[in-house]
């Protein structure tokens, strides 16, 4: 592998402040971050709130802290079933991937939450030409309810979308709560296609939304990455914690912690 991205979530810290996310993700050794966008769960950053002046304020503090945004994790229920409804996913959707631009980063990861690929396929030729015209790429997330469950599902729903900015941001924790399937064996499916990863552990298997620190877990990151090194992807990497932290300097030690353990994972594959 080349260099690679390793970069944290401030979903790490989705109880405090977008500062004492951004202090604590530096503190740990981290370069990059992903930057929380997700209505009714967590919103460290608005599209609402991105006057000039705000996101010149985001950006002053990202330098102070020697971070560079690359991801920004918009989910929203891009797969709906009432055309009014659809609107306005799509709108809330180009709201996080136009705060994305604004801000610098390159990537926005969302959902896609229920079966109906007719709405997706109307929509997606839209959604990708306005990325285009922001240098954004769009990853759906693997691991969410519905068509976007496993890696090879999404990959079907890819097939007749050509745009070379829409695809994968794989999530190794949730595939494991969604369906039971460690990630492993749905990986390779979806690696023509993966553009972001989040790497997430998880425990209990299928229905347990336990999230802990890396190597808290039970994921098999020695095979995930020997998976993604035959093929050569370098990354993002993205850090995802979601366990309630009992206090932020818990949740430094967490975030100081899997970053020692990416970092040497991903030096020793």
């Amino acid at each position: 592998m080349k260099r690679m991205i390793i970069s944290c979530g401030t979903i790490c810290y989705k109880q405090f402040s977008l500062q004492r996310a951004i202090a604590g993700i530096s503190k740990a050794g981290f370069k990059y971050v992903e930057l929380l966008s997700i209505p009714k769960f967590g919103e460290h950053v608005k599209p609402e709130e991105s006057s000039e002046a705000e996101i010149n304020r985001i950006r002053k503090l990202l330098e102070d802290y020697g971070l560079t945004p690359i991801s920004v994790s918009g989910h929203i229920q891009l797969l709906v079933r009432n055309p009014d409804d659809t609107r306005v996913a799509l709108d809330a959707l180009k709201g996080r991937i136009e705060l994305a631009s604004k801000l610098g980063a390159k990537y926005v990861n969302t959902g896609a939450w229920t079966l109906d690929k007719s709405t997706f396929y109307d929509s997606v030729g839209e959604i990708a030409d306005f990325c285009k015209r922001r240098n954004i790429t769009l990853g759906l997330e693997v691991g969410e309810p519905g068509l976007t469950a496993t890696g090879a599902g999404l990959m079907e729903l890819l097939k007749p979308v050509k745009a070379g900015n829409i695809g994968i941001n794989y999530d190794t924790g949730n595939i494991r709560c969604l369906t039971g399937i460690d990630p492993e064996k749905d990986l390779p499916n979806a690696l023509d296609r993966i553009v972001h990863m989040h790497i997430k552990d998880q425990r209990g298997g299928k229905g347990m939304e336990q999230f802990p620190a890396l190597g808290h877990g039970e994921v098999d990151f020695r095979r995930v990455f020997d998976i993604v090194r035959a093929n050569d992807f370098e990354g993002p990497f993205c850090l995802e914690i979601e366990d309630h932290a009992e206090n932020d300097i818990r949740r430094d030690d967490d975030v100081r912690e899997s970053y020692i353990f990416l970092k040497r994972f991903l030096d020793s594959t």
